[in-house]
């Protein structure tokens, strides 16, 4: 690439890498997802669409390495990731992720959800107490510090979520359809909380929807379907 000066900069290199990755169940039988490739650079936005059962969260837990491929290369910074326990340390330090289904913890309060993320990654109760609050603050639930999820509303919960994720400043954050059984008005309160995190923090963000006004909102589409990875329509 070259500047307007005509200077030549280097390229970045991807945070994220899939070459040729294929995912398989019940000895090779079920096939989900089959040659999938992408780069994914430090910073970038990218909304995956695609149908139901189609493949997006196996392929979001392989962009995690909450699962292996059954074959093909996942990479993180250039490097492979050579086994579950080093992926979980990379989770913990530089991949967030918001779940679907929440997945928050049903006996502790939204802020001890958040802090449960920081245990080895930030010394000492009071500081994380400290950035779980300033998380929760974040995300605009600082109100909700004391409440368990039961307590919570659809969008509060979401937030909460959100608050876990961004736990230790993850340079990718990925969401499994965020905006999914949240009525029009927390859906698109998410929507634009997503998408200013993704500006201030400059992180990578990765988003499976197939919510239309999300997935407009993003640059970068690719369509999910029949395990292969392709151009998005128009949304």
């Amino acid at each position: 690439m070259n500047t307007p000066s005509g200077r030549a900069v280097p390229r970045c290199p991807p945070l994220l890498t899939l070459e040729c990755v294929g995912h398989s169940f019940d000895g090779g039988h079920i096939v989900v997802l089959r040659d999938v490739s992408l780069e994914l650079a430090p910073g970038e936005g990218l909304a995956i669409e695609g149908p139901s059962g189609g493949g997006k969260t196996t392929l979001l837990g392989l962009m995690a390495g909450l699962d292996r491929p059954s074959c093909g290369r996942v990479r993180f910074d250039g490097q492979d990731v050579p086994d579950a326990a080093a992926w979980t340390r990379l989770r913990a330090a530089r991949i967030g992720i918001v779940f679907q289904d929440y997945a928050l913890v049903p006996t502790l309060t939204a802020v001890e959800n958040v802090e449960l993320a920081m245990f080895g990654q930030v010394p000492g109760t009071a500081q994380r107490r400290r950035r779980a609050r300033e998380r929760l603050a974040e995300v605009g639930v600082a109100d909700c510090a004391a409440r368990r999820p039961a307590e919570l509303s659809g969008g509060e919960r979401r937030r909460v979520g959100i608050a876990r994720a961004l736990a230790n400043a993850p340079a990718l954050l990925l969401a499994d359809e965020p905006t999914a059984n949240l009525d029009s008005v927390s859906a698109a309160a998410t929507i634009e909380l997503l998408l200013r995190l993704h500006a201030e923090r400059g992180m990578a963000l990765v988003v499976v929807s197939h919510d239309r006004g999300l997935l407009g909102r993003f640059t970068r589409r690719l369509r999910l379907a029949d395990g292969q990875l392709g151009p998005a329509g128009e949304p």
